[in-house]
């Protein structure tokens, strides 16, 4: 398949496949058609795409935050499912509750065991083909810059890559913001801002 044309401007990113085909067009790669049957280049941005994913998705957005309630087993243990990145806030009283590994851990009384079921608010890894669309642009497009800069090892980027983040990361705040509350447009930066220290700059949109 021949590289991706990066004058055509920005499109909406659907699946794993087409992140990766965007990491290589940066690079002037040609796309594939499977990742499959990635090389060692496909490979690596594909590696990238699932590390922005997690980082994006860590932050915690009305998509991917959940209230769950969840029981110790026989053993009184709380285990906790693999996709579970973080607790956000927990309603068992009295007690400090933090995520060690896939079990849970209260730092009060130092035990992993529980007495009984509470509900908490959790944030969850969503597979990337599930994520909003403006999440999956803005992974894609963040991931293509800085492949393209590790790759380089130039401090510069596309500055189509930076404008095409910058319009992905601007719509996914702002459907965030019709949810959430207007606040969220002052924290916006703390995800921006791994851009930021990639080479990308403040303003504009983003």
């Amino acid at each position: 398949m021949p590289a991706l044309d990066f004058g055509t401007g920005f499109v909406p990113v659907l699946d794993r496949l087409q992140a990766v085909n965007i990491c290589l067009g940066a690079m002037g790669e040609p796309s594939i058609s499977a990742l499959e049957s990635a090389g060692v280049d496909a490979s690596i941005a594909s590696d990238l795409v699932d590390e922005r994913s997690m980082t994006v998705q860590l932050k915690g957005w009305h998509w991917n935050t959940e209230d769950r309630r969840i029981a110790p087993n026989a053993s009184k243990e709380i285990l906790l499912p693999p996709n579970l990145l973080k607790i956000v806030e927990d309603k068992y009283a009295n007690h400090d509750v933090i995520v060690r590994g896939t079990r849970l851990f209260d730092k009060k009384t130092n035990t992993f065991k529980f007495d009984k079921a509470f509900n908490v608010t959790v944030v969850i890894m969503l597979p990337f083909e599930e994520l909003p669309v403006t999440a999956r642009s803005f992974i894609a497009y963040s991931s293509a810059a800085i492949f393209q800069q590790r790759q380089l090892g130039s401090p510069s980027i596309d500055q189509n890559l930076m404008t095409w983040a910058s319009e992905s990361y601007a719509e996914l705040v702002k459907d965030e913001i019709k949810i959430t509350n207007p606040n969220m447009l002052k924290d916006s930066w703390s995800t921006a801002s791994i851009l930021h220290r990639r080479g990308f700059r403040r303003g504009g949109s983003m």
